[in-house]
């Protein structure tokens, strides 16, 4: 995530990785948390190296499978949204995924967060990205931020612990979106 970000601070537009790592194989809560990373990214893609290192979806675990499905429903649902931001990282220079710091630079917290990011304006992500690790801390840049999971709202500067029990509940809060804001 640091080098996405880091990419995209650099004037690189567009980012993915190869969800489920290149080289080995993930176990299925591993392989859910990259789904998840890899389907907030510009483009997303299940692929490695050698004859056993299948990344589809349906070599993992049915569990698995649904969460990953879950999320790819969610990535298609949000096409317009995902075409727009890339339309206009493209014309303007910007950046898909990026730093909080590229939004919020007055914001000396959002300075120095590399472990979350805003996926277009709207969208506030907040990977867990360790397996047996449940929750996690957010923080939320000015605004209101409404949890996609709940529709709970909280508020500029807040620290949220979320929880995202990953072979359990499929999402957490840890998709947020801006409170008023369009995202179809």
């Amino acid at each position: 995530l640091r080098g996405a970000l880091s990419i995209g601070m650099s004037g690189i537009p567009f980012f993915s990785h190869d969800i489920g790592g290149f080289i080995g194989t993930p176990n299925d809560e591993l392989y859910v948390r990259w789904a998840q990373l890899g389907l907030f990214s510009s483009h997303s893609r299940c692929h490695g190296c050698g004859d056993y290192t299948y990344r589809e979806p349906w070599r993992f675990s049915p569990e698995a499978c649904r969460i990953f499905r879950f999320y790819d429903k969610l990535r298609y649902s949000l096409m317009p949204y995902i075409y727009s931001i890339a339309a206009d990282a493209a014309i303007n220079d910007g950046t898909m995924m990026r730093m909080l710091a590229f939004d919020y630079r007055h914001d000396p917290a959002a300075l120095t967060i590399d472990d979350q990011y805003m996926f277009g304006p709207d969208i506030l992500f907040a990977p867990i990205m360790d397996t047996k690790v449940t929750e996690r801390q957010v923080y939320l840049p000015e605004g209101k931020w409404d949890m996609h999971i709940n529709g709970n709202t909280a508020g500029t500067g807040v620290i949220q612990t979320v929880s995202n029990q990953v072979m359990v509940a499929p999402i957490s809060a840890m998709v947020l979106i801006r409170e008023d804001a369009v995202v179809e």
